[in-house]
């Protein structure tokens, strides 16, 4: 059955399907991609067409029939992402305890963007590694917490005009398990002005965390660490959200978003793309930029991730390995443990995301769309 995104219900002429079917043969020409980016692109392009097959549909009280074609479920689609966004959604909101939580986000300076595109998997798992360190060591100093902490983080490469941007964004609890086993809060997180940790602190350390462990995974290759000078590594921290309700709606605008969305693009001609964006150095003011097909392309097949590449990872308390010790800080805040999570019906998650049944005949309004038929997918040609 197809779903309808965000996106998709915020309809627009142009979809990043188009541009891919438009300028795919003049980006392949002048970059020669890997297969698996043109497996992407092969994915993206056929979402949603009669290349993936499809089905009919029948209303049983006015036998009014459609045919919905199947989606690709690539990560990379931007129609794809809202059916899985609400089952990550509904998957942590029931492991996490109810508390405050601090979003945190993690940036590396440009400079290092060259390393970032030659090792990329090398070096976005180190900046995942470097931000746990970084926060593991604030966190069982007793000056801040004094405890084992926890943390969700997700990986973002881009900003918003598709130029590589890699950095993390992290939900953090406002306390710990210490070694007595109690919870015990951050000593920063009642006071107004400051956040769980010091944030300049925690930049600070981060940067010497990071490096080490690039200088660590160049060593291995013979090679030396390029020099970075005073570049600086930017820490930001929010203000504690309050509920977990407000925290994991937050956090999955970020879990399956893509590198643009198909709403912001506002035109396609013969050579050029124009996007919308917000341009965060000019007070997030939203801006338009247009780029050559070709470049659109290139910039968008920057944020492609390897198959099998986890961005979205758990880290001490919400680690899978330290389920019995959440456990116990779900009943220090009198939850229940984490237990198998069930899966529910997709029809059930669409209605309490969007308030509307899409399984209601759109022509009468009252009956159920019945499946009655499939179509194959590449069906043969007819003799």
């Amino acid at each position: 059955m197809t779903i309808y995104t965000d996106a998709a219900m915020r309809r627009t002429n142009f979809e990043l399907s188009d541009i891919i079917r438009q300028f795919e043969e003049q980006y392949i020409e002048q970059y020669n991609p890997g297969s698996f980016i043109l497996k992407v692109f092969n994915n993206l392009k056929s979402c949603r067409t009669s290349l993936l097959g499809g089905h009919v549909l029948r209303c049983p009280d006015c036998e009014h029939e459609q045919i919905s074609y199947n989606s690709c479920r690539n990560r990379h689609c931007p129609k794809c992402q809202g059916l899985e966004r609400e089952i990550w959604i509904e998957r942590t909101g029931d492991m996490i305890p109810d508390m405050d939580y601090f979003h945190i986000v993690f940036t590396i300076p440009d400079c290092l963007n060259t390393l970032f595109l030659s090792h990329k998997n090398k070096m976005q798992d180190i900046l995942f590694r470097s931000a746990w360190q970084t926060l593991e060591k604030f966190a069982f100093d007793p000056k801040y917490l004094g405890g084992q902490s926890g943390m969700i983080s997700i990986l973002h490469t881009w900003g918003q005009t598709l130029t590589l941007h890699p950095h993390l964004h992290c939900i953090v609890p406002s306390g710990g398990i210490d070694y007595r086993n109690r919870w015990t809060r951050g000593k920063y997180v009642d006071n107004k002005t400051a956040f769980l940790f010091p944030v300049r602190q925690m930049a600070h350390v981060f940067r010497g965390i990071f490096l080490s462990n690039m200088s660590n995974m160049l060593k291995k290759e013979g090679r030396k660490a390029p020099q970075v000078k005073e570049k600086i590594f930017n820490v930001y921290a929010k203000q504690p959200f309050r509920t977990v309700a407000s925290v994991i709606e937050y956090l999955g605008r970020y879990t399956h978003k893509i590198a643009i969305s198909n709403y912001r693009i506002i035109s396609v001609n013969q050579d050029n793309v124009t996007f919308r964006y917000k341009d965060y150095r000019d007070h997030g003011k939203q801006k338009e930029m247009t780029l050559s097909g070709v470049e659109f392309l290139r910039r968008f097949a920057l944020h492609i991730q390897n198959k099998g590449y986890r961005r979205i990872r758990q880290y001490g308390l919400f680690s899978p390995a330290k389920r019995k010790l959440l456990n116990q800080v779900r009943a220090i805040f009198h939850q229940p443990p984490v237990s198998l999570f069930v899966r529910k019906e997709w029809k059930e998650k669409v209605v309490r995301k969007w308030s509307k049944n899409f399984c209601l005949c759109p022509q009468c309004k009252k009956g159920v769309m019945v499946l009655i038929e499939h179509y194959m997918a590449n069906p043969p040609p007819l003799l």
